[in-house]
């Protein structure tokens, strides 16, 4: 009986002080990517990289490092039909819904998962950009693949 009574009161002060916790609660940005073994801070640095590098490609100017570009999907993709180049030129880089480091790969690169929505008429497919950033935090690969979304 003293654990129902104690669940209850538990469960009536919440109910009371739910206003308070919902003027307190932080707010959350529906479109922020997901993020994962990274910090808001890190992830904005690697889509500054990202974004510089394309920028680059873009304008035909050269990088500062010169970094190794790869890009892959099914054989029934149209993007298997388009050059690395041009698959990296077509990165919405300000759709971008994941954005995890990984830490399982035997390296002394910093690597990052970003994903984004594929933006072509293939539905459910994202883009999977691995990004190898070295100790200079200077982008040495990117390799990019089509791919259904992580389920979680």
């Amino acid at each position: 009986m003293k654990t129902i009574t104690t669940t209850l009161i538990a469960c009536a002060l919440a109910a009371s002080s739910g206003t308070a916790l919902a003027e307190n609660a932080p707010v959350i940005d529906a479109n922020a990517p997901i993020l994962s073994g990274i910090d808001s801070e890190q992830a904005a640095k690697v889509l500054a990289r990202l974004q510089s590098a394309q920028d680059a490609v873009r304008d035909g100017s050269s990088t500062p490092f010169p970094f190794t570009l790869t890009s892959g999907s099914s054989i029934l993709s149209d993007s298997i039909e388009k050059s690395p180049r041009e698959n990296f030129l077509a990165l919405e880089l300000d759709a971008v819904s994941r954005i995890k480091r990984k830490t399982d790969l035997p390296t002394v690169l910093s690597v990052y998962d970003v994903s984004m929505p594929s933006g072509s008429e293939e539905t459910g497919l994202f883009w999977r950009a691995r990004v190898w950033i070295n100790v200079s935090g200077h982008i040495e690969r990117i390799d990019m693949e089509k791919v259904l979304p992580d389920p979680l």
